[in-house]
């Protein structure tokens, strides 16, 4: 793993940029022979040598003067820049609703090209993104392009074209040149290389991830769901009441899906006693 790579790694799983700078300046100390709140103090141009650690422990809170400087002594690049720059924000901003938005869209960004830089090809299917692009490719008959599935996932159009390669040589999506379009072969493909339980256990533990990203920022929305009961039931039931519910999300998957849709809507339910 490279300096940069660590240091994106770090970053992900910061809550705020003090944890990130806790951890990143005591991996350099380290990893690195005679690094220290001096070497530290001197990269980000602070005359003062208590100010990173006062800074770090929570003492001082970080200046804007010295962030860029910050960011280029751990090599911060990209996205991971500007990660950063938003936890800095975010302790003084008032709009913490939009900035952790921001957050989580730029963790999702960073995650996913950590995962298509290291993942080989043959691998694709052991992730469960392959699910949203496949979820994208509009009907049989009209395909999508490669600027709707952008648009309908969200998704990097290299972890895109990726995967949609991968397809191909699986014959799983053909292209046609003409339309410039890419359409499935059959809807709701049955994956034959795929462990079926184990992608679909990362699939939901990945759309879990997400709903509690977005119910963090705010339950309140006009087009998400968040929704959870607690019932008390006899023990014998438990069996018919699980075919019970699932049915019942099967028959509105199937009422509601468009093929051709514009958007991609996830539903994730869980039952558990």
């Amino acid at each position: 793993m490279s300096h940069h790579e660590h240091m994106v790694s770090l970053l992900l799983r910061s809550e705020n940029y003090r944890d990130f700078l806790s951890e990143s300046f005591t991996y350099l100390k380290d990893s690195k022979p005679g690094f220290s709140l001096a070497t530290l103090a001197r990269k980000i141009g602070c005359k003062s040598k208590s100010y990173p650690r006062e800074v770090m422990t929570g003492r001082r809170t970080l200046s804007y003067d010295y962030a860029p400087g910050f960011v280029a002594a751990f090599g911060l690049k990209g996205d991971a820049k500007k990660l950063f720059l938003k936890f800095v924000e975010l302790e003084r901003s008032s709009k913490k609703e939009q900035l952790n938005a921001d957050i989580q869209e730029i963790k999702f960004r960073l995650k996913n090209r950590i995962m298509h830089q290291t993942q080989k090809p043959n691998e694709i299917f052991s992730q469960s993104i392959w699910i949203d692009i496949y979820a994208a490719l509009g009907t049989v008959e009209q395909g999508a392009s490669h600027e709707d599935i952008l648009s309908r996932t969200g998704l990097k159009p290299q972890a895109i074209s990726l995967i949609l390669k991968s397809m191909q040589e699986k014959n799983i999506v053909r292209y046609d040149s003409a339309s410039a379009h890419f359409f499935p072969q059959t809807l709701h493909h049955f994956f034959e290389n795929a462990d079926q339980d184990l992608v679909f256990q990362k699939r939901f533990l990945d759309l879990l991830t997400r709903v509690e990203a977005k119910a963090k920022i705010s339950m309140k929305s006009e087009t998400d769901l968040f929704q959870c009961s607690t019932i008390s039931v006899m023990t014998k039931d438990l069996p018919k009441l699980k075919i019970e519910l699932r049915e019942l999300i099967h028959r509105f998957v199937q009422d509601s899906e468009l093929a051709d849709g514009d958007k991609l809507a996830h539903v994730v339910v869980g039952f558990i006693s």
